[in-house]
């Protein structure tokens, strides 16, 4: 069954805080870059690769959320041709248990049924506050 990539967009984003369900309608060859303010430890900006992802989503679902924690609310999805569009509010807990919500886009192209590239949009700057104010430390990138 061929899904079209907003229904590929909305699984993936789904499963924020579920890594393996994260990366299951990933190609292998995928690409996903995300808003450059991610602390470099935790995920590049640029990451290729399947499991290059799984290992990035381990870490943002271990060592900065609670992923059991978390939730999607998606608001609106579309898609033309293989590009499809997602936006949708992520919510849940840090680590420590502080509280997080913040609204995202996610753009991705796909390939058959798989997605081939993925294009994250946050507000990191507001996701920082939130977990300065939960006492949790982030550096962003490229901050002295």
């Amino acid at each position: 069954m061929t899904r079209t990539p907003a229904q590929l967009a909305t699984q993936m984003v789904e499963a924020f805080g579920k890594p393996d369900d994260i990366v299951a309608v990933l190609a292998d060859d995928v690409t996903w870059w995300i808003t450059p303010t991610i602390p470099p430890e935790i995920m590049q900006s640029v990451s290729t690769g399947k499991e290059v992802i799984r290992g990035n989503m381990q870490r943002v679902f271990s060592n900065l959320y609670n992923g059991e924690t978390m939730q999607t609310t998606v608001h609106s999805a579309y898609g033309e041709g293989n590009l499809g569009t997602v936006r949708f509010t992520l919510s849940g807990e840090f680590t420590n248990g502080g509280k997080y919500a913040n609204e995202y886009c996610v753009c991705v192209e796909t390939r058959g049924d798989e997605i081939i590239k993925v294009w994250e949009y946050v507000d990191a700057a507001h996701a920082v506050i939130q977990a300065q104010a939960a006492g949790i430390e982030i550096t962003p990138a490229g901050a002295p």
